[in-house]
């Protein structure tokens, strides 16, 4: 009888222990920053998918989400839109390689495979219109050729970005907004350079 106590103490003991030494569920942090960037809070987002990125360095939808918020965010001081597209630009490149590397396997939930790649695509588009957008407003003192010579192989690059999302989801309704917006922005834009000086006036949608 003695020893049935002791092992039942031994037991409940045991039992409390685990519980007690027992790690609370790790959070998902790539889950948290896609929540956080889809509400458009993206300065509160970086700091979480680089966590994220700290552990798993190959994940695509990390990358992905970390250039969103560089295309989208605020500067931390002057709370201004100040988007640091080239970063951005080269987070989704990254976000495709590490894509590649895992089997073209999309890590984000509520991205299917084909989406996923579609949107790394749309996304350095877009990152190219801005680009184009800025050059046009803000030339500077570059003359004319010098400018052009800048626009035409970010509208090369622009365009290689079109193509591949179309190749990727021809069927996509990103793909018709692709069609209906950026390519005849491109149109206007290189004829614009073989037949006159870029106006400055001259600006390009950007979703």
């Amino acid at each position: 009888m003695r020893s049935s106590r002791a092992w039942f103490a031994a037991a409940t003991l045991c039992g409390v222990a685990t519980l007690g030494c027992s790690s609370a569920p790790k959070e998902d942090l790539l889950k948290r920053a896609d929540e956080l960037t889809r509400d458009t809070r993206y300065s509160e987002a970086i700091p979480v998918v680089k966590r994220h990125l700290l552990e798993f360095p190959a994940d695509p939808g990390g990358h992905f989400l970390l250039g969103l918020c560089y295309l989208h965010g605020y500067h931390p001081v002057t709370k201004r839109p100040e988007p640091w597209i080239m970063i951005a630009k080269g987070e989704f490149e990254t976000a495709l390689d590490c894509f590649r590397a895992n089997g073209k396997r999309s890590t984000i939930e509520r991205f299917n495979d084909q989406y996923f790649e579609l949107r790394c695509y749309l996304e350095i588009s877009k990152i190219g219109i801005k680009q184009i957008d800025y050059l046009l407003k803000n030339p500077g003192a570059m003359a004319p050729d010098e400018l052009h010579g800048i626009l035409r192989p970010i509208v090369r690059s622009c365009r290689k970005a079109c193509a591949e999302a179309k190749r990727v989801a021809p069927d996509s309704p990103d793909v018709k907004w692709i069609d209906e917006n950026i390519i005849p922005s491109l149109d206007a834009l290189e004829a614009q350079i073989r037949q006159e000086p870029v106006r400055q006036e001259a600006t390009t949608p950007v979703a």
